[in-house]
């Protein structure tokens, strides 16, 4: 919600709940002072697969 600061009411972030089924949207004005504190989650995934080239197809 960095974006939002500052902006107050004219900020809104838009929710989509079960958009392939039975969609229903919720607009929340002034997010950034109307929810609660996000948790920030950060997580990296790394993969290394040396010697690639040399795999053989089946």
């Amino acid at each position: 919600m960095a974006a939002g600061p500052g902006l107050g009411p004219d900020y809104c972030v838009y929710v989509v709940e079960d958009a392939l089924s039975e969609p229903r949207l919720t607009a929340i004005r002034d997010p950034a002072s109307t929810l609660p504190r996000p948790q920030e989650v950060v997580d990296v995934v790394k993969v290394v697969i040396r010697d690639w080239k040399g795999a053989k197809d089946g």
